[in-house]
């Protein structure tokens, strides 16, 4: 068995490499090494501090975005590399008389690392309506005709624990682009519906809808809703029957709506879950309401959770609705094309820092970093847990992006899940 230090791609091997003679774990869970380093007082002493460097640099990078990761790395007589990310770890001097013999000298390495195990990256086949294979092409909608996710079959996610998924976007758009990359868990054969047509479902009471025709629309068409006054008002609701709220499972999801029009005024906006009852719409949980400010063109909504309830045996349905309040009392107008609902289990937003020539970002949920065509520039910054599989589950990977304040659902792009999909055990 060998053993190394690693910073990023290249390592510290700690037997046979100069001063280093043997290394060899002497705890259970991995942590605690025992070095014995041989040589001339200059070239222990070099080897000393190398290893000082590599642990002050795992310490001082760890988790951030853009640096190296630093791991403990293990290769295996059968020629499996496995590494721990570290955190930091300290170096100690036996205390005993071989500590002190001329040429040699023997430490003890205590580590701090994760406590997990992973390996290098697997490749992974990317499904939907577009193609399959290790690139897929997404357009930033899904109306029928159009996908903007990915299937992952069960047997290709191998491990004991989540493992994170590091993705490359390209596309020839310029500008701002915030990115949503949310991934859940997937039944094939009941797929929940994760995106509502505004030309769907039917208008609260007080607000009147009309159906337009747009070849830049979702499903070529969006709802032009009016109301007056400042009370709140359902501007829509939707009902999920008992197979969509069951394939729903119970999970948050983050309710994205896209205009066809910008808003000419600020808005308070929220979702709420509940049922048909006799008395009409009886919501069961509401979501945070937000604040969304005239000129917006997608509201970003916290998660709602559905169905409201714990779901174990579900013969019922779920009504979705969409609520909104205005500030003034006047006539009030908001163009709906479509609204996505993605799952928040597993969900990373990249919040733009700069305007891009072109749309080339590598995402590492490992450091939260975004870089731009593979280079150490920081692009976005990161909210969010990030983006993991979880073994032996079929998943689904959604992908939405609002290029300069509006989600253009011209837009295409394409998904590269690189062969960095590292698979994890304890």
């Amino acid at each position: 068995m060998n053993l190394y230090l690693m910073i990023g791609g290249t390592g510290i091997p700690l037997q046979e490499n100069g001063a280093l003679r043997a290394a060899r774990f002497v705890n259970s869970d991995l942590t605690r090494l025992e070095l014995v380093l041989e040589g001339t007082l200059a070239a222990i002493g070099e080897a000393v501090q190398g290893l000082e460097t590599a642990l002050y640099t795992a310490r001082a990078s760890a988790h951030l975005p853009a640096h190296p990761a630093c791991g403990l790395g293990v290769t295996l007589p059968d020629g499996q590399t496995w590494r721990s990310p570290l955190r930091g770890g300290k170096l100690e001097s036996l205390p005993h008389p071989a500590a002190r013999q001329v040429n040699r000298q023997m430490l003890v390495l205590e580590v701090e690392r994760e406590p997990f195990w992973e390996q290098e990256g697997a490749p992974l086949t990317l499904l939907n309506r577009h193609g399959a294979g290790a690139n897929a092409t997404l357009y930033n909608h899904s109306d029928g005709a159009h996908d903007n996710f990915v299937d992952i079959p069960a047997s290709q996610v191998q491990g004991s624990l989540p493992a994170p998924l590091e993705m490359t976007l390209s596309g020839a758009l310029s500008g701002r682009s915030l990115v949503l990359l949310t991934a859940g868990t997937h039944d094939p054969a009941t797929p929940f519906p994760h995106v509502l047509e505004g030309e769907q479902g039917v208008e609260g009471s007080g607000v009147s809808g009309t159906t337009l025709s747009a070849s830049t629309a979702s499903a070529g068409g969006y709802r032009r809703l009016t109301w007056s006054g400042a009370e709140e008002v359902t501007l829509k609701r939707f009902s999920l029957p008992a197979s969509q709220s069951a394939a729903a499972r119970g999970r948050f999801y983050r309710l994205t709506a896209r205009l066809h029009a910008p808003l000419s005024e600020t808005l308070l906006v929220w979702g709420e879950a509940g049922f048909e009852g006799s008395a009409g719409f009886e919501p069961l949980y509401a979501g945070e309401p937000a604040v969304i400010p005239a000129s917006a063109q997608t509201l970003w909504l916290p998660p709602l959770r559905l169905p409201p309830w714990d779901v174990d045996t579900l013969s019922a349905g779920v009504t979705l609705a969409l609520k909104a309040q205005a500030e003034s009392t006047g006539a009030h107008t908001l163009d709906l094309d479509c609204l996505f609902l993605t799952p928040t289990e597993t969900e990373a937003r990249l919040l733009p820092l700069m305007s891009l020539s072109a749309l080339a970002l590598t995402y590492d949920p490992r450091t939260r970093g975004v870089k731009f065509s593979g280079a150490p520039l920081l692009t976005h910054t990161v909210e969010g847990q990030g983006v993991f599989l979880q073994p032996g589950q079929s998943q689904r990977l959604y992908v939405l992006l609002e290029r300069d304040g509006a989600i253009t659902i011209e837009d295409t792009f394409t998904l590269q899940a690189r062969p960095f999909f590292r698979r994890r055990w304890l």
